[in-house]
């Protein structure tokens, strides 16, 4: 008897370790979804980073679109300015042509806003 006694106990230390080798379906499932919900932190971070990249601003567009037909003669007196500056005046070393630029950002602007 004491044998069978033996035997039993072997077998109950192999059912013991075979189930702490193999997790069950459940403890499989579990350690699953703590995987995910930590890859998910990742990922979730990366796919905003995506999706901030495809996004683009509708203003370039609009910026574009007035600076080529609206706001033409402002665009002209500006680089009329900076033709005339080229060629360096003795008598008025401060020239710059910020009017003229303030009148194409205002144009623009005001075109982007309506």
């Amino acid at each position: 008897m004491g044998k069978r006694r033996d035997e039993e106990e072997d077998v109950e230390d192999v059912e013991e370790e075979a189930n702490e080798e193999e997790p069950t379906e459940e403890e499989e499932e579990k350690a699953e979804e703590e995987e995910e919900a930590a890859d998910d932190g990742d990922d979730g971070d990366d796919e905003d980073e995506d999706e901030e990249e495809e996004l683009v601003d509708p203003r370039n567009a609009l910026v574009a679109s007035c600076s080529s037909t609206t706001c033409v003669d402002q665009i002209q007196d500006y680089n009329n300015c900076v033709e005339r500056l080229e060629t360096p005046d003795p008598n008025k070393p401060e020239r710059t042509c910020a009017p003229w630029f303030y009148d194409v950002r205002t144009c623009v602007d005001t075109c982007v806003c309506f």
